[in-house]
């Protein structure tokens, strides 16, 4: 059992030296002092690690959050770009001018009608 980083053995002998300055008789009240001090180290540093952890991680999230919308509008700007000149083909002769239209040709001329017969 290792508390603290102290082995039993250190534990040991820091209660022999603690019996001796101390005494017997204060000895417990001491140590539950030394107890409760050590708890609240504890719980302290534990709140300090959670909380650091806890502003890491908003930090963390901050950041992706932030690289992603980075990336979004990047790709929003190309998407709105105009498409430049196509580079890897050749460029397009001009289309030839419109030949004009061929002239009507006349209408053929009229048979003549056939004479009525009239006889009555």
């Amino acid at each position: 059992m290792n508390i603290l980083g102290i082995g039993p053995l250190e534990w040991l002998v820091l209660f022999a030296i603690g019996l001796v300055v101390i005494g017997p008789r204060r000895l417990p009240e001491v140590a539950r002092t030394v107890g409760k001090w050590t708890r609240e180290l504890r719980q302290t540093t534990r709140d300090l690690r959670l909380t650091l952890e806890g502003e890491l991680d908003d930090e963390e999230s901050r950041l992706r959050r932030s690289e992603i919308r980075e990336r979004r509008e990047a790709s929003l700007r190309e998407t709105e770009k105009p498409p430049g000149p196509v580079t890897s083909a050749p460029p397009e002769a001009p289309a030839p001018p419109e030949a004009p239209a061929p002239p009507e040709a006349p209408a053929p001329p009229e048979a003549p009608a056939p004479p009525e017969n009239n006889t009555t």
